[in-house]
């Protein structure tokens, strides 16, 4: 397995399949569930799934996926992308 990190300020579009991100300010399951909620909502996202422990989500994709969609689904709220990376 490929795991390719990319910086969030210089991203391209992530490609179809799954979707690792970074995200602060997860402290608990609410928060978990909140994010997962968030970005489940960006089109292409098909499921999104979160953990408060590893700061991070877990995204499957049926689509290139803009990283600043997934930003923009976070906004409003205490929660902000950090990094990301696919999965090849």
């Amino acid at each position: 397995m490929l795991l390719s990190l990319l910086a969030v300020p210089a991203l391209a579009g992530l490609p179809a399949g799954f979707v690792l991100v970074d995200v602060s300010g997860m402290t608990d399951e609410c928060c978990e569930q909140q994010v997962a909620t968030r970005l489940a909502g960006v089109p292409g996202v098909s499921a999104a799934a979160s953990s408060a422990a590893s700061k991070q989500a877990c995204l499957s994709t049926t689509s290139a996926v803009e990283p600043a969609a997934l930003s923009a689904a976070l906004s409003g709220s205490e929660y902000t992308l950090t990094g990301a990376a696919s999965i090849t």
